[in-house]
């Protein structure tokens, strides 16, 4: 299985556990299956000739990629394998459920996965090597079949209990332990969670997961997490769930876990804001009690109109009101914002930096980073981006050419990509 390099998180000090790939070898049975997982965010190979022997090895390859800069080494590396064999070449990820047609039709996948690789990818190989189930009945895939393109039944995510737990010995653990100040000196990140029931327009989520949230018990959370401080003497986690709590009862939940277990762990996580405006200042004590350490808090926006526009269900007020609780509560928050929306008045760039630099006032732990907007296929904001001149990359090779980290739309004024990054320098200096 094979991760290509996340390049724009050269904006990073640090690469992850790539969770995409080891969550899905984790289902194969290891009695039949043996996995390896080549992650090159860590090998940072250039030419794959290398890996010659492991390809000739292999009996199947997996990718997994983003939209983006990514997608280049994805096709490098299937165009590596096709010269060495024969053998199924199966890509999933974001980029194969935002455009699996363009990944089909690019010529050097067999097979697409457009959705929850753990559900579809255990039953394709079965179906590859074990002869059942037929080809038809894995949810989700996209192949050809006598030069034709078939879709077999979509099927929406499933609750992450029903797959088995993470496998980490198939990766080398210690590679991706990270030195934090604000979490911790032997920080892993974790995925507990998928999708969100929010409906931002510009977030891909809305596609990626059909709106659906599904979670992992607490329980099995944090049983998972004792294992990993037990085995590698981990002393925080950061929480990669695009939203860690929807209703604000699940943080409270694995606070209370956190006690019976008797774990003492820092930890951060990403939560919509209005879930913490909704929480009692009790709930925020108990999170500081359990070791919280840091609150990635989607505040998108200064402006009421483009909270409005995005369907963030929130207010510029709200946002101001969770702001002072936490601080009072010394709990870190890093707020994140949204620029250069489609058809906005200029007003909002300038709302929008007035709030990121007064959330930053209020703690000396708080951070802010503003992003400037990158449309998204089948997003809410899709089709007014097109209609302000946004013209999506129709090759999967256009595709590799965005880098998201860049200025891509043609509506933005060049007179905000000094203040934006002067903000972000100052705001959040570690990812710039």
């Amino acid at each position: 299985m094979f991760h290509p390099r996340t390049f724009h998180e050269r904006n990073y000090s640090q690469f992850w556990v790539p969770y995409s790939l080891l969550s899905i070898g984790s289902q194969l049975d290891p009695t039949l299956y043996s996995v390896s997982i080549l992650d090159n965010n860590l090998e940072e190979v250039e030419e794959f000739a290398q890996f010659d022997d492991m390809i000739a090895s292999a009996d199947l390859v997996g990718i997994t990629t983003m939209l983006g800069m990514q997608v280049r080494e994805a096709v490098a590396f299937a165009k590596r394998v096709r010269e060495i064999s024969k053998i199924p070449i199966v890509i999933g990820g974001p980029a194969a459920i935002l455009t699996p047609r363009l990944l089909l039709d690019a010529g050097h996948f067999d097979y697409v996965v457009s959705g929850q690789g753990e559900l579809s990818f255990n039953l394709l190989v079965r179906a590859l090597f074990e002869g059942e189930p037929a080809l038809e009945a894995v949810p989700n895939l996209h192949f050809l079949r006598d030069g034709q393109p078939e879709l077999t039944l979509a099927v929406t995510p499933q609750s992450r209990d029903n797959f088995k737990p993470f496998n980490f010995d198939l990766i080398d653990v210690r590679r991706y332990l990270a030195d934090d100040g604000k979490i911790g000196r032997r920080v892993i990140n974790y995925v507990s969670s998928q999708g969100c029931r929010w409906r931002c327009g510009f977030c891909s989520d809305t596609k990626l997961y059909s709106n659906k949230w599904i979670s992992e018990s607490e329980d099995r959370m944090v049983g998972a997490l004792a294992g990993l401080q037990q085995r590698f003497g981990i002393d925080g986690v950061k929480f990669y769930d695009s939203n860690f709590d929807i209703e604000g009862t699940r943080v409270i939940a694995f606070c209370q876990e956190l006690e019976r277990q008797g774990i003492t762990l820092n930890w951060a996580m990403s939560i919509h804001p209005y879930t913490l405006y909704r929480m009692t200042d009790s709930n925020l004590d108990l999170m500081r009690k359990n070791n919280c350490r840091r609150l990635l808090i989607g505040a998108e926006s200064g402006d009421d109109h483009v909270l409005k526009l995005v369907r963030k269900g929130l207010k510029t007020e709200q946002t101001r009101a969770v702001a002072r609780r936490l601080a009072k509560a010394d709990l870190c928050a890093s707020y994140t914002f949204v620029v250069g929306l489609p058809g906005v008045d200029d007003i909002h760039y300038h709302l929008t930096m007035e709030l990121a630099e007064e959330l930053l006032d209020l703690h000396e732990l708080n951070e802010v980073k503003v992003h400037f907007y990158l449309p998204f296929p089948g997003t809410p904001l899709s089709e007014i981006s097109v209609a302000n001149g946004w013209r999506f990359p129709e090759t999967i090779d256009e595709w590799a050419t965005i880098d998201y980290y860049n200025i891509n739309a043609p509506w933005v004024p060049e007179q905000y990509f000094e203040s934006v990054r002067a903000l972000n320098m100052k705001g959040c200096p570690a990812v710039n």
